[in-house]
């Protein structure tokens, strides 16, 4: 068998076939928070079920709707889902056949009460934002180094604005610490003035003071 060599296509669907024969992973239960949640005109859902550790993609189908309550940010639910490799891209999601709600999620609760802290504090009031550049020269991207969010942003300036300097300084975006290690990055990213805008963990924006 070590003879053997798959195509990336072959490998992708060769891992789909062997866990949907998995008696215990072809259909599994799991709670969690949903997280990044985006309903589409088509009746597709799609989000991220994440716990205090770990996080997974997920998709409801339109014709499985029914068998869920109308999904919320923050919602902490119970999935009945089957584990599935897209054989596209090798990106492993659960494709939920059912939902139950258990309320809102700790990790939301925690969100909403420092957002209701900070908003206290000013730290959103108008007065104290700055306006983004239209076309920034610089671009400083705080963000995971092996993640597709980096690999997009590459991309896209490369294909749409070639002039542009993307500067990224790679952190984890997960984990324990995680925090600490992208707030360090934005605060030496300020003292050196590294650029424009900044990308902070995905796709939010902000420019430094």
């Amino acid at each position: 068998m070590m003879d053997l060599v798959f195509s990336v296509s072959e490998l992708n669907r060769a891992v789909n076939a062997r866990l949907s024969r998995d008696p215990e992973l072809s259909r599994v239960r799991v709670r969690g928070e949903i997280s990044g949640l985006k309903k589409y005109p088509s009746g597709h859902s799609y989000f991220t079920l994440k716990d205090e550790e770990a996080s997974v993609s997920c998709v409801l189908f339109r014709q499985s709707a029914g068998n869920a309550p109308p999904l919320r940010e923050g919602m902490q639910v119970v999935l009945l889902a089957r584990p599935n490799l897209y054989d596209k891209t090798g990106r492993f999601q659960l494709l939920v056949d059912q939902a139950r709600e258990e309320g809102v999620g700790d990790l939301y609760r925690r969100f909403l009460d420092l957002k209701e802290s900070l908003e206290k504090e000013g730290i959103f009031d108008q007065k104290n934002k700055k306006p983004i550049p239209y076309l920034p020269g610089r671009i400083v991207a705080v963000t995971s180094e092996a993640g597709a969010v980096i690999r997009d942003m590459i991309h896209v300036i490369r294909r749409r604005f070639p002039g542009m300097r993307l500067i990224l300084i790679p952190v984890p975006v997960q984990g324990q610490g995680a925090e600490l290690e992208i707030a360090a990055a934005i605060e030496l990213a300020n003292i050196l003035e590294l650029g424009d805008v900044f990308l902070i963990e995905g796709l939010q924006v902000f420019q430094y003071s």
